[in-house]
């Protein structure tokens, strides 16, 4: 399966031409709602219900984030329920993400404890993963291990923003958000920009694989009868991609051997 392209959008986002949208995008992700960076208030996205709307009716598949402050693995947890609660008469197609970084604002949970960030963010995947959800993360690629105690949630998905390079700090991750100054038909403004790895599924369950693996079969590609090396190229080359994809490395399957396949097999 070739890569995918995906937007986020937020209040911050608007769409002029959602059929024009629909044409150049594979998928939607929507910000759902957030926590106030000083009140701690849980709100909604004021543009997520029209957003819904208009994705479904273009036949567009989406799925949501939802911008956390949580200081402490109980209020993960009601951030997690907040968005369970808001989803109930919605049919998604991605994980459910919770968006962890500092915001342009600062606030409430920049300067807390990796301990307790973490257990914030464990307690709202497992709340998720409970409701018989996929789940994931969205991070900076630095602020997974800066930040985070990554041993607590590599088990999770990742879609990972990394815009002067290819993600370095994780290399598994079902998205790669490679640019936050893209342009696609339909939208009169920038939008952040992702690659995405695996299929896109009616409400993935936690039944789904937690690897990025899953959005190539190996089987699709001849095995290589010859020795790769950099600047090698075809289907044998997707082969081998498809391989480090399932061994957690989150490599884009374009059948061209460059420096990221050289760093992962040497």
């Amino acid at each position: 399966m070739s890569t995918s392209t995906v937007v986020d959008l937020s209040v911050y986002n608007p769409i002029s031409d959602w059929k024009a949208l629909s044409k150049d995008v594979n998928g939607l992700i929507f910000r759902i709602g957030y926590r106030g960076s000083s009140t701690g208030k849980i709100m909604m996205d004021s543009s997520f219900a029209m957003h819904a709307k208009y994705a479904t009716n273009n036949n567009i598949p989406w799925g949501v984030y939802f911008f956390t402050t949580a200081i402490n693995g109980a209020e993960g947890v009601e951030e997690a329920k907040w968005v369970l609660s808001a989803l109930k008469n919605y049919n998604i197609h991605f994980p459910i993400f919770i968006d962890t970084e500092k915001g342009k604002d600062g606030g409430r949970s920049v300067n807390i404890p990796n301990v307790s960030r973490t257990a914030a963010i464990v307690g709202f995947c497992e709340t998720i993963k409970a409701a018989g959800y996929d789940t994931g993360i969205y991070a900076y690629d630095s602020w997974f291990k800066s930040k985070l105690i990554y041993s607590q949630i590599s088990k999770y998905k990742k879609w990972v923003a990394s815009y002067s390079k290819q993600p370095v700090s994780v290399t598994s991750y079902v998205g790669w958000q490679h640019t936050s100054n893209g342009y696609v038909d339909g939208s009169p403004k920038r939008v952040d920009v992702s690659y995405w790895y695996e299929p896109i599924v009616a409400n993935p369950s936690t039944s789904s694989s937690n690897n990025s693996s899953s959005a190539t079969t190996t089987t699709s590609y001849p095995v290589p009868t010859r020795t790769l090396k950099k600047g090698s190229s075809g289907d044998d080359v997707k082969w081998l991609q498809t391989k480090l994809r399932e061994n957690k490395y989150g490599c884009t399957v374009n059948g061209i051997f460059g420096d990221y396949e050289y760093k992962a097999v040497s």
